[in-house]
């Protein structure tokens, strides 16, 4: 079943309000407890994406140095933060190189052939 915002018990107009029941909150996604480290790469994803990347023909994963000048800039310049990043990163970059593609096929997919050329035999 889709997750849906009435099963969460953080939304006005929870199916909870209604029943006498706990909700599962061990399993709702509105229930992340973000840590520290986590955090800090979640902002400096937010940041790097935008600013971060060289964009070119494809979707390139955030410059090293731009991560090494953030994280420095605000003194959170870890190997856990880094790693934390550079992991964001790399599945979000996954992700949209995969999307990307299988749009580039549909569209493939979708575009009519051509008819071939007509020969210039002297037929009209």
């Amino acid at each position: 079943m889709k997750y849906n915002s009435r099963f969460c018990c953080k939304t006005s107009g929870n199916v909870w309000e209604i029943d006498d029941l706990d909700p599962p909150c061990e399993v709702c996604p509105n229930n992340v407890i973000l840590t520290e480290r986590n955090h800090l790469a979640v902002s400096a994803f937010k940041d790097l994406d935008q600013t971060g990347r060289d964009i070119g023909f494809d979707i390139g994963f955030i410059r090293e140095e731009a991560i090494d000048v953030y994280l420095t800039r605000f003194d959170c310049n870890t190997p856990q933060v880094y790693d934390a990043l550079v992991f964001i990163d790399r599945e979000v970059t996954k992700g949209r190189r995969d999307k990307n593609e299988l749009e580039r096929k549909n569209k493939q997919k979708s575009t009519p052939k051509k008819a071939p050329p007509r020969s210039k035999n002297g037929r009209r």
